[in-house]
């Protein structure tokens, strides 16, 4: 097993070990400290995504941005990629292949990356240089990878997934900031 692997194995099962009460609280301090941010503020079109498997809870996250008037997007799978859909209060969800939940696409509510002004992202690890190390499908990095003018990205973490270094490959594609229960790392 690769270290990639291994410290997914181990953030797996950290992060399996929160209480359902301890996950929401730190979503609470995560969003809080989102939408007290100066890219949140400045930001009107923002991809976010629907938890899956004890990542960081989204729910408060997506209602803060329909809250505050802005336009909220959520991944859905194409092919080796990700196309961001508009996403309103009251629209159906269907999991994908993965088991994720996603709204059904239709080509008039897909956003092109350079319209985006911040996509949430999920990871398993993180470092302070910014590299981010996710399921090991590698859809955020292909699909931001072909992007020349590419959205802020920032990734949502519990503070204990920070390591000293992931193990980061040529491909990776680096986030702009990370927001834990007890900062942001930019």
């Amino acid at each position: 097993m690769s270290v990639r692997d291994n410290l997914r194995k181990l953030m797996r099962a950290e992060r399996k070990k929160l209480s359902k009460k301890d996950q929401q609280t730190v979503a609470e301090k995560i969003t809080q400290k989102l939408i007290e941010s100066e890219i949140f503020q400045t930001s009107q079109r923002i991809a976010c995504y629907i938890q899956y498997q004890a990542e960081v809870d989204t729910h408060r996250i997506i209602r803060a941005i329909w809250d505050a008037d802005k336009i909220c997007y959520l991944p859905v799978l194409t092919g080796k990629h990700l196309s961001f859909v508009e996403y309103a209060f009251g629209d159906t969800l269907k999991k994908n292949k993965l088991g994720i939940l996603e709204p059904i696409p239709s080509s008039d509510r897909i956003a092109a990356l350079n319209d985006l002004d911040l996509v949430l992202t999920p990871l398993v690890a993180f470092d302070r240089q910014q590299h981010r190390l996710g399921t090991g499908a590698g859809f955020y990095d292909r699909t931001f990878a072909q992007s020349d003018s590419r959205p802020t990205l920032c990734g949502l973490a519990y503070s204990f997934q920070e390591v000293d270094l992931v193990p980061n490959e040529h491909w990776d594609v680096p986030l702009d900031f990370v927001i834990t229960e007890e900062e942001i790392i930019y």
